[in-house]
């Protein structure tokens, strides 16, 4: 997210109530960091923050994962229900959660993230 959002800065854990729409929930917010010039040039301008989230919860397919498994002569983690993230699955739900940070300039959000940041939410939000 560019500097000029309202989520900008705000540490994950208080997002909760604001994002409930992806996986799991939310696991990472941070600033940029990379070695690479173009993305040195886009922190450097744009002031970059990341919200990001996992695919490898409980009842979550890991290739790895299962091939260990199998190695020990359990079943895969697949043989008990769980979800393998295809790429395209990820794409979707990162789109999806871009949806949602687009929608966080309204009043109802904006409301919402105030009491975020007051620390008056009904899940008890953590500090950073």
């Amino acid at each position: 997210m560019h500097a000029g959002h309202p989520f900008h800065g705000v540490d994950y854990q208080k997002l909760e109530e604001a994002i409930e729409n992806v996986h799991q929930g939310l696991t990472f917010s941070g600033e940029f960091s990379s070695e690479g010039r173009r993305a040195q040039a886009m922190a450097e301008t744009f002031g970059v923050w990341w919200l990001g989230f996992d695919c490898s919860h409980a009842f979550d397919t890991m290739p790895a994962m299962d091939a260990m498994l199998r190695r020990l002569g359990s079943p895969p983690s697949s043989y008990l229900g769980s979800r393998y993230w295809t790429v395209e699955a990820v794409r979707e739900e990162v789109e999806d959660l871009a949806r949602t940070l687009k929608a966080a300039d309204n009043a109802e959000m904006a409301a919402l993230l105030a009491a975020v940041k007051a620390g008056q939410t009904t899940r008890g939000a953590v500090d950073p």
